[in-house]
């Protein structure tokens, strides 16, 4: 005869249980990388406790295995608020890791600065997973305490791109690369694209957008080409655009929406989607909206020493130059308007590279890391995309003859 205490206590102990902490440091901090973890690991049988100071509410079903444990979310821009605020939230999150987690739980972590989930993870004996998209420039005494935090807890640290792996140069054993992928929405939506030819050709800079993003860049792109739309499409609020260009009013080819959470209707219209942000203050991270962009078909530029740059195979579906080179951008952006043939070949590269990045196969790599596999998951991009996969030259199009 079974003794039923004992199965239910075996039940409890072979349940996978994934203690995820999302406290993040300000309010437009993109989540979506982690969300789309969790959620793959929600389908692989994980049951999932969520430590956050954010709102999820619909973004995961009534259905699913998942608890939440709200901080309250305080913002604040004070320094002595905010030194206060980051005490106050690490002894708070080490309680709650001491009375929530057990030895056999995984405590997954969202950036370098929930420490103190790291060290009750330690103390508990629990396995320690950070999942890092960003980086601050210069590492500061700060970051330098953090990431040997991580150094001396973290049993696994995985990361959104190779540069930024290659930047921290932590010394956690296992570490791998798993890059953003699609959302299933975003690959439905692309397959009602207008073709090329049916709008004007307009060039679009996508996301969540501050000083750093380049944005006195593009307006000067767009004064200099009265011929082309600009479109300055922010998810976050932008307010002042004015302050971008002291003494200067805004080109009429120049079109500004901010706080936009639907892209498609903006996707479909761009020609070609720029990222000209600056990575003085913050190691770039995966700009999402360029891969989105790139499996809508449309050609991308993108800093030559940033992340997202990892996303293109240079010159064949994308562009590598750095915001302040707007002379080589504006060459780059009259030649794919010219030339129809080069922007046609380049848009279908742009769709079938995008491809790559889709959610199973991001799902895929998610779980088999959590399993604790020996088979090392991608931790370069010649392993997932082939030892030729970056060009030597990082340069804007060579000119060529109008199609």
């Amino acid at each position: 005869m079974v003794d039923i205490s004992l199965a239910y206590h075996i039940n409890i102990d072979v349940m996978k249980k994934v203690i995820a902490v999302l406290l993040t440091e300000n309010k437009n901090e993109n989540t979506s990388v982690f969300t789309q973890s969790l959620k793959a690991l929600l389908k692989d049988g994980y049951q999932i406790d969520i430590v956050t100071n954010e709102d999820l509410t619909g973004t995961f079903n009534s259905s699913d295995e998942v608890h939440i444990h709200a901080f309250q979310a305080k913002h604040s821009t004070k320094a002595l608020n905010q030194i206060f605020g980051f005490i106050s939230i690490q002894i708070r999150l080490f309680k709650t890791i001491l009375k929530i987690g057990r030895p056999s739980n995984t405590i997954y972590i969202s950036s370098i600065y929930p420490f103190a989930a790291a060290i009750a993870g330690k103390i508990i004996e629990a396995k320690v997973v950070y999942h890092l998209q960003e980086a601050a420039l210069p590492k500061t005494l700060l970051q330098r305490f953090l990431h040997s935090i991580i150094n001396r807890t973290a049993k696994q640290v995985i990361f959104t791109s190779a540069k930024l792996k290659n930047h921290l140069q932590l010394t956690t054993k296992k570490q791998a690369i798993v890059y953003p992928a699609l959302s299933s929405d975003i690959i439905e939506n692309a397959k009602h694209t207008l073709t090329q030819g049916q709008h004007p050709f307009t060039v679009s800079m996508i996301g969540d957008l501050g000083n750093q993003s380049g944005i006195g860049a593009f307006i000067n792109l767009a004064e200099c080409l009265p011929g082309i739309n600009f479109e300055l499409v922010a998810t976050n609020q932008l307010e002042n655009i004015e302050r971008y260009v002291p003494g200067s009013t805004k080109p009429a080819n120049l079109f500004v929406y901010t706080q936009q959470q639907n892209l498609h209707q903006f996707y479909q219209r761009a020609s070609v989607v720029v990222n000209l942000s600056d990575n003085k203050k913050h190691l770039e991270v995966c700009d999402i909206h360029i891969l989105q962009a790139m499996y809508y078909g449309k050609p991308v530029i993108v800093p030559a020493n940033s992340s997202s740059r990892e996303f293109i195979n240079t010159q064949k579906n994308g562009v590598a130059i750095d915001g302040k080179h707007v002379e080589a951008i504006y060459d780059t952006l009259k030649i794919l308007n010219q030339n129809k043939a080069l922007y046609n070949s380049m848009s279908a590269a742009c769709k079938q590279q995008a491809a790559l990045f889709s959610p199973g196969h991001f799902d895929k790599q998610i779980t088999t890391l959590f399993k604790g596999s020996p088979r090392s998951v991608y931790s370069t991009l010649d392993q997932l995309f082939g030892a030729s996969f970056f060009s030597s030259q990082v340069t804007p199009l060579k000119n060529q003859r109008a199609a």
